[in-house]
């Protein structure tokens, strides 16, 4: 009888041993961040995953098989974790609530931004000239660091005018100038 208990001990060690190599072994199987096997075939970006490197390639095809269903939309999209989110748009989810204001929101990195609101936090920090200036939100330092290069991105298309702006908010306003021209006209 002992001797069985000591068996059934013993295989159920060996399984457990067995369970934990075979996890080991896949484990150092995987891409680490600085191992990237899979490239791009197109641009030759390297990547970790292969799942990676699939919804990459739809960057250059264009493929976007996920597609809404809801009420008649039928936009598409290239992830899936994209038409998720898109899809609270139809439904009003916000399954991502602020602990400390209890505003809700649909997706979790705009939850994120919003709580640097309440905490004053401000990661985004610009390495131009020494500046050292710090933003709470990357499409800030984006934005900024527009003073540092003098890129201007934004062209008004209106009357040949071809103006240039750094903001699209500066674009919107010059084109206000169009339309009280061609009022006061």
């Amino acid at each position: 009888m002992i001797n069985r208990l000591l068996m059934k001990e013993l295989c159920v060690e060996r399984d457990v041993k067995l369970k934990m190599n075979n996890i080991m072994l896949a484990y150092q199987n995987t891409p680490t961040h600085d191992e990237k096997p899979y490239r791009c075939d197109l641009c030759d970006r390297p990547f970790n995953q292969k799942g990676v490197l699939t919804a990459h390639r739809r960057t250059h095809t264009g493929e976007k098989p996920y597609r809404c269903d809801g009420d008649g939309c039928g936009k598409s999209f290239a992830q899936r974790s994209t038409l998720t989110t898109h899809r609270r748009t139809h439904t009003g989810e916000k399954p991502y609530r602020c602990d400390l204001c209890d505003r809700p929101f649909n997706q979790k990195g705009v939850l994120t931004a919003h709580r640097r609101t309440h905490t004053g936090e401000k990661p985004y920090r610009c390495d131009g000239d020494g500046c050292g200036k710090s933003f709470g939100q990357s499409g800030a330092l984006v934005v900024h660091r527009r003073t540092h290069t003098g890129e201007k991105p934004y062209r008004c298309d209106r009357d040949g005018c071809g103006n240039r702006f750094g903001q699209v908010g500066a674009l919107i306003a010059h084109r206000r100038t169009h339309r009280d021209r061609a009022t006061s006209s």
